[in-house]
């Protein structure tokens, strides 16, 4: 019996996660997909942010972790924090980059400071564990001369 509530309860948590993180691209809607890559590459955070999420997801066939990436390092560079939270996690996993805690962890205590990903913090803390004292010092250096740079 154990077992028949847990199924559905992972998959509503699992489709809830899905949702979250798609939701931005869903909510595109409003035309193609090449109207968004024109968005994103005029500089807008939120369509790069759901570039890097469609190149990541294989969405429509186009998986591509190296472009996904790319879209989510601009629109993190400009403050947006899932996009910092995905690229944190990108790193931790190496996903389209070689696993590098040190990057992962930058990413995800800037995306925990924006507040906009629960989660965020928590990874953060289990990644901080994997590096060495220098390594955490320079990281959280880096951290607090980190400023959004907006694109035009």
């Amino acid at each position: 019996m154990g077992r028949l509530i847990v199924l559905p309860s992972f998959l509503f948590l699992f489709g809830s996660f899905l949702f979250l993180f798609s939701a931005p691209v869903l909510a595109q809607g409003n035309g193609s997909f090449a109207a968004l890559q024109k968005k994103a590459q005029s500089g807008s955070a939120e369509a790069q942010f759901n570039l890097g999420v469609i190149y990541e997801g294989a969405q429509a066939g186009r998986r591509d972790y190296g472009l996904a990436i790319r879209w989510y390092r601009r629109a993190a560079m400009q403050g947006l924090g899932q996009a910092q939270y995905n690229l944190g996690v990108m790193y931790t996993k190496g996903k389209g980059v070689p696993r590098n805690y040190v990057e992962a962890y930058k990413w995800l205590a800037l995306a925990a400071r924006t507040g906009t990903v629960p989660n965020a913090g928590l990874l953060g803390e289990k990644i901080a564990k994997k590096l060495t004292i220098e390594e955490e010092i320079e990281a959280n250096r880096w951290i607090r001369a980190w400023k959004p740079v907006l694109e035009r």
